[in-house]
């Protein structure tokens, strides 16, 4: 980053620090005085707590496949702060970054001063992306949720192109409460009037709950899963046929592994196949098919190197995220899994549901050993917490708290297998330790 970005992020952080109040109150009266890009652009929107940035990241690679620029706004980032807003997969720069994070904090201020108290980071990060994606006329842009739903500053959208849920799960429970009907009604919250609804979660109490949302709303309810679909093989990429409708579509391919992929992918899939259906974009098959093959994304059960050690990066931060990570690794290995060394690297957030995830990580290989980390934050977790857990369970299990040595002595510890495992920011960093020194 550039001295004059770092200083807006410098001053988007000390303004997170006196935030105001939450709720959309703010956030609207802060688009208002930007002139509401937010009503320039046609947005899928998406929520839920895990597969967001792959769905968003398929949806994304089959647009620009079909020609259209698009607009893409996720969080948190893997490596560089930049990663949050992107054009075409093309990061925006240092130099715009500064201009639309300045042309925001212009306004923070003036709305203390007139009771709304000063701004959140993902408030000024939503405006930004509004704004930069509105001046640069994208065709679509993909707006991920930050928190929950009813009151993230993503929910100021009131004419979605579509309304996507992805899987639902335990994460944030201080926040979006202790049960999955809790978490759904959250989530539920950027369900608009007359809008269709993607939902990808399989349990019942979910898709009743969102249903019942989307019938109160008028708006049409697609579940992913009356779409039948078969992965046929998993190496070297993932190779599956589904039904959408009265059309099946075979041998399509996912350069990004795991079996929950093939799900976010059917997803992505039915939220354009069904904006198609209402003439709000074109989209062909060739199109699906260029995009989901293309379709990346960083640090999401990614291959860093295949051998030699093979080096997998997952940001697996929550029960669920940690359980699609362990299955992914079996499921790819499958009965060669048992002769080979595995190495798990893990660290997470206190404010995590870490007991649950260390019954996930309780899931891995029987042989499996362990370096429990923690990532470089206020908010880390203890290693020795999570150290004794996994230790009770059988594993050999070591505390390392510092990353950067638990890298070091993963990397020299002679595995077949190295996987980096939980928050977001613990993986990133493995990936700049890994670029930066080599094997």
């Amino acid at each position: 980053m550039t001295t004059n970005s770092q200083k807006v992020i410098d001053a988007i952080h000390d303004s997170t620090a006196r935030k105001g109040p939450m709720g959309l109150d703010r956030m609207r009266r802060l688009l208002s005085l930007l002139g509401n890009p937010e009503e320039k652009l046609n947005i899928f929107h998406v929520a839920g707590t895990n597969g967001k940035g792959s769905v968003a990241t398929y949806l994304s690679s089959i647009l620009q496949e079909a020609g259209y620029t698009v607009g893409v706004h996720t969080s948190p980032h893997v490596m560089v702060y930049n990663e949050r807003f992107m054009i075409n997969n093309h990061l925006i720069s240092d130099e715009a970054f500064t201009r639309y994070g300045e042309a925001v904090l212009n306004y923070n201020e003036w709305l203390n001063q007139e009771g709304y108290g000063y701004l959140s980071e993902f408030e000024i990060l939503t405006a930004i992306a509004y704004l930069f994606f509105a001046d640069n006329g994208v065709d679509y842009m993909i707006s991920e949720v930050g928190l929950g739903g009813v009151i993230d500053s993503t929910n100021t959208i009131e004419h979605p192109v579509s309304t996507v849920i992805t899987q639902v799960g335990r994460d944030h429970t201080g926040i979006l409460g202790d049960t999955l009907r809790e978490i759904a009604w959250n989530k539920a919250g950027i369900i608009k009037a007359g809008i269709p609804v993607i939902s990808e979660s399989v349990e019942p109490e979910t898709q009743e709950f969102i249903r019942w949302k989307a019938e109160q709303k008028g708006s049409e309810f697609l579940d992913v899963s009356d779409s039948e679909y078969k992965i046929v093989s998993r190496r070297p990429e993932m190779l599956f046929d589904v039904t959408i409708g009265e059309k099946e579509y075979r041998d399509l391919h996912l350069s990004m592994q795991g079996d929950h992929q093939v799900r976010n992918a059917v997803t992505a899939m039915m939220a354009l196949l069904k904006a198609c259906e209402e003439g709000k974009v074109s989209v062909s098959e060739e199109h699906i098919r260029a995009g989901l093959q293309k379709a990346r994304i960083m640090g999401r059960f990614e291959f860093l190197q295949k051998e030699n050690p093979a080096v997998i990066i997952d940001g697996g931060h929550n029960p669920d995220g940690i359980r699609a990570g362990i299955t992914a690794l079996k499921q790819y290995y499958g009965e060669e899994i048992e002769d080979k060394k595995v190495l798990i690297v893990f660290g997470c957030f206190k404010d995590k549901e870490y007991d649950e995830m260390a019954e996930e990580l309780g899931k891995a290989p029987a042989h499996a050993d362990f370096i429990i980390t923690e990532p470089h934050s206020e908010r880390a977790l203890s290693c020795d917490v999570l150290t004794e857990k996994l230790t009770e369970k059988g594993f050999h299990c070591t505390a390392i708290p510092d990353e950067r040595e638990a890298y070091t002595t993963a990397v020299n510890g002679c595995y077949d297998v190295v996987l980096f495992i939980g928050s977001i920011y613990l993986i990133g960093d493995m990936r700049i330790l890994y670029q930066m020194k080599g094997w």
